[in-house]
C-alpha cells in the first residue's frame, strides 16, 4: 500500500544465468502502468510487454504508476514469461485504491438579490481540493447554460497544519437575462480525481419595483440577501425597518383590525397554528387574526390551495408539516401566478423551533441544502433574520400577485414585454397635476413628478388627485399649501394634515402619518400611491339627490345601493360633511331581489340655508384588500317656510313700553339662540346681520337680550312643552298696525316668529287745561251754532317733544352717542331733517314709519269726545314752538263727561290725543 499514485520496486535475478524476462503489460490499462527504470537491461518495449535482460545478480528497476479514472478499488495482472516458455512463471499482481479527494466549495448555495432585466451579478467562490492539481483538470456545468457563466480565475498551492498540500481555486460566477425570469440553477464542478460539488444559485430578473425596492439603496455585492440587514449597514437597516414597520401597520388595517397588532415575524409565527387543519374550525380570538389577513390578501384565491393531507404518529410534528404544507401551497400559487419567489421557502417561514422539527424529521434531499440548513441551524440569529426577510418577501409577492397583476393590471410580468407600473403611476400623478393646474393655478408652472419617493413629499399631486376625483372635497382642501409655501416643513405639514384628515374621512384605513410624508419611504409612497390610483375612481359622485321641504319639515328620498362587484358586500353607511346634522340615513329591505340594496336618506330642513352633505357608502369583503365606494351627493334646500307663532304686542303711541311674549323651540335639544329682528317679512334667501354696525336705523320692536336659551321639546308626547317668556322694548313711532319678524339661530337650527303690534292711541299724549268762568257751565239757548260763553279755545302746541324723543329712544338703539348728537342738531332744522332723512334710508329705516315725523308741518283731521271742534281740519308746524288756538264748544251734558280731543294726520300715521280738563278762574 502507499498513499501515492505510483510507487518503485525492483526484481533481481538470483540465479546462475542470464535470464530473458517478457513481462505482459496489456492488460494492467488503464488504471495502472509499467515502466522499466533500468534502461540497460531493457531490450524491447511496446503497449502491450516488456522484455529485458537480467544477468546473474542483477537487479532491474521498476516504477508502477495508478491512475484510475474514478473512485474505488482496482486489481490489475502482468503476466512474467521466462525466455521462451508460453506458460507464465509469475503473477505480478497490482493493488490501487482511489481514495477520492475532497473538493468543498467556499458556499453551496448563492442567492442573488433581485435585480433590473439586461444587468449582469456575479459572486466569486473559493475552492479548496486536498491534493496538488492545477486549473486544467476541472470542468463545470450547469443546468441554465444560457443565465450562468463560469470562470475559473486562479489557483493556488497551500500547506496545511500537517504539512500537507492543497490547491485552493478561485471561480467566478455570473448571471445574466434579457428578459425577465425567476429560477434556480445547479452548477457542478468536477476534478479529473473524480471529486466534484454541487453550487446552488438562485436569481431572479424582473422590472417589477416591488421586488426591486431596495436595488437602489445597495450594491448586490453588498446586499445581505437573503438574509436581513444588520444594524452596521445603516442606510439599508434603517430603510427596512421602516418598510417593516409600514407593513406591519398596514396588516393591522388589512385584517389585524381590532384585534392584534402584528409585529414581523414574530406574531406571524405565533399565529402560524391557526393554518392548520385542526385549528380551522375551532379557531377563534386573536388567532382568526392571521386567517382574517391571508383571505384578505389572497382572496378567493384561496379555494386553489390544495389540503394537504399529512400522517405521522407525533401530534407536534404532524403540527409543524401542516403548517409546513399550508404555506407551501400559498407559495405554489404565487409562483402560478408570476410572483418573484426564488428565495422564499416554506420551511423559511416557520419559526425557529418548528423549524427544528421540520428539517429533523424531513431530511433535505441535496448536498447544498444540507450545507446551508446546518449552517442556518447552528446560527439562531441568522435564521431570525432569514426568517424576517422571507416574511417580507412574502407579503410584498402577495401584494404584488394579487393586487397588481390579478386586478388592476395587465399581467405581463413574467414576459418579454417590459412593464413600468412606477412610470404608470408618475404619469398618472402628472396627469393629476395638469388637470388641477388648468383648473385652479391658471398661468402658473405645472409642477412636475419624477420620483414618487422624493416629488410627494409636499404633498401637491396627492392633493390634486384628491380634488379631481373629490369635488367635495374644495372646501377641505381649501387652505393647502402652494408649491411655494411648500420649501418650508410648515407647508409640508399642513399638506400632509389635510391629506391625513381626507384619508380618513373616506375611510381608506391607510396607515400614514404626518412624518411618513415628511421623511418618505418608497414602500409606504407606493402602497399609498396604488391605492389612490385604484380607489379614487371610485368618489366620482354617482347621482345628486336634491331635498325642498319647507323649513322646520322633513323630506326623505329612498337610495337604490347597487355595488359594480358581484361579491357580497358588507355595507356602511357614512354622511360626510354632516356638520348640523340635518341628514340621516337608514337601511331598510330593498323591494327586489338580489344584491341591491335600498337606504332612506332623510332631510331635515332646520335651517334655511342650502345644506350639502355627502352619502358614503363603503363596501368591505373580507376577500378584498381594496373595499368599494359609492358617493352621493346630499342637498337640502328650503323652498318655503312659515313663521313657528304669531303674537300680538300693544303699546301707547310715542312711548316706550315693555312687552313680553313666549315662545318655544321647535327642537328636542336645549340650546341658546342669538335673535334678530326683521322689519321686513323674509324671504329666501335670509340676510342676517350677524354683527349689525353702527347706524342710523330706527325700528318699533328691540331686543332687550340677544341671546335666549330655550328647552328642548319633550321627546315623548303628553308631556309639557317648556315656553320661555321673551321681553322686548315697544316703541311705537306711527300709529299703524305693525308687523315685525324675530329671527331665532342657532347651531341646530333656525326658527322664526311674527309679532303684530299695535299702537294704543287712545292713551293721552299730554293734558290740557282750560279755564272757564264756571264749571260746569251753565246751559244756553244758543243752538248749534253756539259761540256763547259755551265756546272756549284749546292752546294746541304745534310740536309733539314725546314724538321726537320717541324717535330719539329708537336710535339709541342702533345708534352711536356721536350718531345721536348729530340727530340733535338735524332734527331742529329743516334742511337738518331732510339730511337725516337720508341718513335713516341710508341706515335701512322704513321710511313710511318715520317719515311724518320729519315733515316741516302736517295737516290732521280734529275729533273730540264730548266736546264739538269748531274747525275740522287743522295744519301744525310741528317742529315749531308755536301755539294752535283750536276753539271748541262745550256741549250741555247732564252727567259729568270725559273730555279729550284727537288730531289725526292725512296719511294716518300720527295721531295724537290730549286730554282736556276744565278749571273754574280763580
Amino acid at each position: 500500500m502507499n498513499a501515492n499514485n505510483s510507487i518503485e520496486f525492483t526484481m533481481k535475478n538470483v540465479s546462475k544465468q542470464t535470464l530473458h524476462i517478457t513481462i505482459l503489460i496489456s492488460k494492467i490499462a488503464p488504471n495502472f502502468s509499467l515502466n522499466l527504470t533500468s534502461e540497460e537491461n531493457l531490450l524491447m518495449t511496446s503497449e502491450n510487454y516488456l522484455k529485458f535482460e537480467l544477468i546473474t545478480l542483477k537487479a532491474a528497476n521498476f516504477c508502477l504508476k495508478f491512475h484510475p479514472k474514478g473512485p474505488g478499488r482496482f486489481v490489475s495482472v502482468a503476466l512474467l514469461y521466462l525466455g521462451t516458455n508460453t506458460t507464465p512463471y509469475y503473477n505480478l499482481t497490482f493493488v490501487g485504491v482511489n481514495e477520492m479527494p475532497t473538493l468543498i466549495p467556499s458556499k453551496s448555495r448563492i442567492t442573488f438579490p433581485a435585480t433590473y432585466v439586461g444587468k449582469t451579478m456575479f459572486d466569486i467562490i473559493t475552492f479548496t481540493l486536498d491534493i496538488e492539481t492545477d486549473l486544467s483538470s476541472f470542468s463545470f456545468a450547469s443546468n441554465k447554460q444560457m443565465f450562468v457563466t463560469v470562470e475559473l480565475l486562479d489557483y493556488e498551492i497551500l500547506e496545511n497544519d500537517v504539512t500537507k498540500k492543497y490547491t485552493s481555486i478561485r471561480a467566478k460566477i455570473s448571471v445574466y437575462s434579457e428578459k425577465p425570469i425567476v429560477a434556480t440553477s445547479t452548477v457542478t464542478f468536477r476534478h479529473s480525481s473524480g471529486s466534484s460539488c454541487d453550487i446552488e444559485i438562485k436569481f431572479c430578473f424582473t422590472y417589477c419595483p416591488l421586488t426591486l425596492h431596495v436595488e437602489t439603496m445597495v450594491h448586490y455585492e453588498d446586499n445581505p440577501y437573503p438574509y436581513y440587514p444588520e444594524e452596521i449597514q445603516i442606510d439599508l437597516y434603517n430603510y427596512m425597518e421602516k418598510s417593516s414597520q409600514f407593513l406591519e401597520r398596514w396588516m393591522f388595517y388589512q385584517g389585524f383590525r381590532k384585534e392584534l397588532y402584528p409585529k414581523i415575524p414574530e406574531t406571524l409565527n405565533a399565529l402560524s397554528i391557526a393554518m392548520t387543519s385542526q385549528a380551522k374550525e375551532k379557531s377563534k380570538g386573536i388567532n382568526v387574526s392571521y386567517l382574517n389577513f391571508i383571505k384578505r390578501i389572497a382572496g378567493p384565491l384561496l379555494k386553489h390551495i390544495h389540503k394537504v393531507e399529512v400522517f405521522d404518529a407525533d401530534e407536534t410534528v404532524r403540527q409543524v408539516k401542516d403548517i409546513h404544507g399550508v404555506y407551501g401551497e400559498i407559495i405554489k400559487l404565487l409562483k402560478s401566478r408570476g410572483a418573484n419567489i426564488w428565495a422564499l421557502e416554506a420551511k423559511f417561514l416557520l419559526s425557529y423551533d418548528q423549524f427544528v422539527i421540520y428539517v429533523t424529521n424531513v431530511p433535505p434531499k441535496n448536498n447544498a441544502d444540507k450545507f446551508f440548513i446546518q449552517e442556518i441551524l447552528n446560527d439562531v440569529t441568522l435564521f431570525k433574520r432569514l426568517n424576517k426577510q422571507c416574511w417580507i418577501d412574502f407579503i410584498l409577492q402577495s401584494y404584488k400577485v394579487f393586487i397588481l397583476d390579478s386586478c388592476f393590471f395587465d399581467c405581463v410580468c413574467v414576459s418579454s414585454q417590459p412593464r413600468d407600473i412606477l412610470n404608470t403611476l408618475i404619469n398618472w400623478y402628472n396627469d393629476q397635476l395638469r388637470a388641477h393646474y388648468a383648473q385652479c393655478l391658471k398661468g402658473e408652472t405645472v409642477k412636475c413628478i419624477k420620483n414618487i419617493t422624493t416629488d410627494l413629499c409636499d404633498g401637491i399631486a396627492i392633493i390634486a388627485a384628491f380634488l379631481n376625483h373629490c369635488s367635495f372635497l374644495k372646501d377641505h382642501f381649501s387652505i393647502y399649501s402652494t408649491e411655494n409655501e411648500c420649501k418650508t416643513d410648515n407647508g409640508k405639514i399642513n399638506n400632509a394634515c389635510l391629506i391625513i384628515e381626507a384619508i380618513n374621512q373616506l375611510r381608506l384605513n391607510f396607515p400614514i402619518s404626518s412624518l411618513d410624508l415628511l421623511e418618505p419611504n418608497f414602500l409606504q409612497m407606493f402602497f399609498l400611491s396604488i391605492t389612490l390610483y385604484v380607489v379614487l375612481p371610485m368618489f366620482k359622485p354617482k347621482d345628486i339627490i336634491i331635498f325642498n321641504p319647507p323649513l322646520l319639515k322633513s323630506s326623505t328620498r329612498k337610495v337604490s345601493i347597487n355595488p359594480a362587484s358581484q361579491e357580497s358586500l358588507t355595507l356602511a353607511y357614512f354622511l360626510l360633511d354632516n356638520s348640523k346634522n340635518t341628514f340621516s340615513v337608514e337601511k331598510i329591505a330593498a323591494g327586489d331581489s338580489g344584491k341591491k340594496v335600498a337606504v332612506n336618506v332623510t332631510y331635515n330642513a332646520n335651517f334655511v340655508d342650502e345644506c350639502k352633505s355627502i352619502l358614503l357608502v363603503h363596501g368591505y369583503n373580507k376577500t378584498r384588500i381594496f373595499d368599494t365606494y359609492i358617493v352621493f351627493m346630499l342637498s337640502g334646500r328650503v323652498e318655503t317656510f312659515a313663521p313657528l307663532r304669531k303674537c300680538k304686542v300693544s303699546g301707547p303711541n310715542y312711548r316706550q313700553q315693555k312687552v313680553d311674549v313666549f315662545v318655544s323651540s321647535p327642537f328636542t335639544a336645549t340650546t341658546t339662540f342669538r335673535m334678530f329682528v326683521l322689519d321686513e317679512e323674509p324671504f329666501i334667501p335670509v340676510v342676517l346681520e350677524e354683527n349689525p354696525k353702527r347706524k342710523f336705523y330706527a325700528t318699533r320692536l328691540h331686543l332687550i337680550d340677544k341671546n335666549v336659551t330655550l328647552s328642548g321639546m319633550p321627546k315623548e308626547s303628553g308631556q309639557e312643552v317648556l315656553e320661555h317668556k321673551l321681553h322686548f322694548l315697544l316703541i311705537c313711532l306711527n300709529a299703524q298696525i305693525s308687523n315685525t319678524w324675530i329671527w331665532f339661530k342657532s347651531n341646530i337650527g333656525e326658527f322664526f316668529i311674527k309679532v303684530t303690534s299695535q299702537p294704543r292711541c287712545d292713551i293721552f299724549l299730554d293734558t290740557l287745561f282750560v279755564k272757564v268762568p264756571e264749571w260746569p257751565i251753565p246751559p244756553c239757548s244758543c243752538g248749534a251754532e253756539c259761540e256763547c260763553y259755551r265756546t272756549t279755545l284749546l292752546m294746541i302746541p304745534h310740536r309733539n317733544d314725546i314724538m321726537i324723543k320717541s324717535l330719539r329712544g329708537a336710535l339709541i338703539e342702533r345708534a352711536s352717542e356721536k350718531m345721536v348728537e348729530i340727530f340733535d342738531q338735524l332734527i331742529d332744522t329743516s334742511t337738518g331733517r331732510i339730511i337725516l332723512g337720508m341718513l335713516l334710508a341710508e341706515g335701512g329705516t322704513n321710511m313710511p314709519d318715520v317719515q311724518h315725523i320729519l315733515r316741516n308741518e302736517t295737516s290732521f283731521r280734529v275729533t273730540a269726545r264730548s266736546l264739538e271742534p269748531r274747525v275740522d281740519r287743522v295744519t301744525l308746524a310741528q317742529h315749531t314752538e308755536d301755539t294752535l288756538a283750536l276753539p271748541i264748544t262745550v256741549p250741555v251734558c247732564d252727567k259729568p263727561e270725559k273730555f279729550s280731543v284727537t288730531f289725526t294726520s292725512e296719511c294716518g300715521m300720527d295721531v295724537r290725543t290730549y286730554k282736556v280738563v276744565f278749571t273754574e278762574n280763580e
